[in-house]
């Protein structure tokens, strides 16, 4: 049997179903889009099962999470729950309606879940529970995700409206307007939801706030302050950019050390049973260096980049960033969210990329997912990067000024191609909250669903390719190298082979160039073009499990024609 979850965004809908299904959370993109959807098992009852639709102010088909929630009711699975935020009863009683509307002719029985009933008591409102269900025709059960109210109740509707097989327990009654269809206005539903609100809240005096409350309110009245927001902002940002950059090496050294007698356990297994010749030696060292290796690296980033994810959309303030970030972003083509994986491409480009599942569509998430994977530096590669230049004493403002400008200008090249079209924002900022614990891990989980079922078997298998591609010489000897790198980029030869190895891991690069004997004019160069590199291994991986393996390819010519084109301009214009 299937069970789903429909309501407006920061309805509460995930942490419904994170309460009914615990942890046990599959999280993937609905078949033929980039939306993702959400499912579990219900813990009470293993054979139903339940979908968490995205978040939708209309059902009107507008946008891709509209047509992807009237996809999955047109199902007619057998239950649906409508989850409504209960401090907003007025604006998310209009979706309701027209939902009630929608699955009316279906026959599809649905519970109305009254979400946030404490932060309710705490404004002094309440809602007559028996009136709107009478009003509604349907059951109405009232909840708080965050402190676990009412989810009994839940469990208990959720099971008497399957076990009844009643389709539809509402009549031709009730405060359902005519379908928006016939006059091409969505004003009927607000009209009649704010009617019906009006009848069926309760007013009732304040029962004192705690002390935390009146604090986060107090915070939330300072965000709303244009200085208050800037600064709230820049110390969220940088606290995520300081915790990953200690947090990372601290997490991958770690989890190195800890699987490193895993990864011997492993290759004496294999070499105790392969027979002795090259190709053996390769495999028996490749196989559990590109089992661990992702491990040790790739898992550690993704884990605190969902962490911060998790609790930057907990407390409330991905909305603030997103507001904030809205004309900084615009340079970029960008809406105001991208500054979050902007800011965590700064600790490690892996997060970064798969963090761009909060922009609204696929146009903003792919221009992100290019700027991040050429152009943004991550810690490692920051740090050695100017250790170079200040060895060579070269210039730091130049990969700087051509990193910005490489940016700003892939988004209006993106811009151009799709008619000067930019994602708006339009964004509801929700209430500001202290973070659940439980809710964060949940969320994490969640996230990190498809890493050991799609992402750590591909890095195993380039990592033996790279392995074997190395091993038996296939790389084909590039004696044009030296004379095309210095007659055409300024820079010897030596240098433009370690700006290759920026596909493997960036971080290479520098480490190489600092072996050589540069000059500051050459290191400058050098330096920038490194910052330009392709795409590490990591991010191809990600970039490939987010949108396929042929916008792997594209990306890494646009980083091609990146880093060579500014390596010639530089090349000119450098005294």
């Amino acid at each position: 049997m299937l069970v789903v979850l429909v309501g407006q965004p920061n309805s509460g809908k995930s942490a419904i179903l994170s309460r009914l299904t615990s942890a046990r959370v599959i999280a993937s993109n609905y078949p033929g889009t980039t939306v993702e959807v959400a499912r579990a098992r219900m813990l009470e009852d293993k054979d139903v099962e339940i979908l968490d639709t995205p978040g939708v102010y209309s059902l009107r088909g507008l946008t891709r999470e509209q047509a992807v929630t009237i996809e999955i009711l047109e199902g007619n699975p057998d239950l649906v729950l409508n989850v409504i935020d209960g401090t907003s009863l007025e604006r998310h009683l209009s979706l309701t309606l027209a939902l009630l509307q929608y699955l009316r002719a279906r026959r599809i029985p649905v519970v109305i879940v009254i979400n946030q009933i404490d932060r309710m008591r705490e404004k002094g409102l309440a809602v007559d529970l028996c009136k709107i269900q009478e009003r509604l025709g349907c059951r109405v059960v009232g909840t708080s995700a965050v402190t676990g109210e009412g989810i009994k109740d839940l469990v208990q509707a959720v099971t008497q409206e399957l076990g009844s097989r009643q389709r539809a327990r509402w009549g031709e009654s009730g405060p359902f307007p005519d379908s928006p269809a016939a006059n091409g206005t969505w004003k009927p539903f607000h009209r009649a939801a704010r009617e019906l609100a009006r009848e069926v809240l309760v007013h009732r005096p304040e029962s004192g706030t705690s002390l935390l409350s009146s604090a986060l309110g107090w915070f939330d009245e300072r965000l709303d302050e244009p200085l208050g927001a800037w600064a709230a902002c820049a110390l969220g940002l940088f606290g995520s950019w300081k915790f990953l950059s200690w947090a990372l090496p601290f997490l991958e050294g770690f989890l190195a050390f800890a699987l490193n007698p895993v990864k011997i356990l492993i290759g004496k297994f294999l070499e105790s049973f392969l027979p002795e010749n090259r190709l053996a030696e390769v495999i028996s060292h490749a196989l559990p260096e590109g089992l661990v290796l992702p491990l040790s690296t790739v898992l550690p980033s993704m884990v605190l980049a969902y962490l911060l994810i998790a609790l930057i959309e907990d407390t409330g303030l991905l909305g603030r960033y997103a507001v904030l970030g809205d004309s900084l972003m615009g340079a970029f083509n960008l809406p105001g969210q991208a500054v979050v994986p902007f800011m965590l491409g700064l600790g490690c480009r892996v997060p970064a990329l798969l963090s761009t599942r909060i922009l609204p569509t696929d146009l903003s998430r792919k221009t992100a997912s290019v700027i991040i994977a050429t152009l943004v530096p991550c810690t490692a590669t920051t740090s050695l990067g100017l250790a170079v230049l200040a060895r060579f004493r070269g210039n730091p403002f130049v990969p700087l000024g051509v990193i910005v400008a490489s940016g700003v200008f892939v988004g209006q090249v993106q811009k151009a191609f799709h008619g000067g079209r930019r994602d708006l924002l339009a964004i509801e900022l929700p209430p500001l909250r202290f973070p659940v614990l439980r809710n964060i891990l949940v969320k994490t989980e969640m996230r990190l669903g498809g890493f050991f079922a799609h992402v750590l078997p591909l890095l195993v298998i380039m990592n033996v390719s790279v392995r074997l591609i190395l091993a038996y010489g296939l790389i084909p000897s590039a004696g044009w190298l030296p004379s095309f790198s210095r007659k055409f980029l300024g820079i010897p030869g030596e240098a433009l082979g370690a700006v290759l190895f920026t596909m493997l891991q960036r971080y290479l690069a520098p480490l190489f160039l600092m072996q050589l004997s540069l000059s500051p004019r050459e290191a400058t160069i050098a330096a920038t073009m490194v910052a330009l590199g392709f795409p590490c291994l990591p991010s191809q991986v990600a970039l490939s499990r987010e949108f396929g393996f042929g916008y792997v390819v594209l990306t890494l010519a646009v980083s091609t024609c990146l880093f060579l084109g500014w390596g010639m301009v530089l090349n000119l214009v450098l005294p």
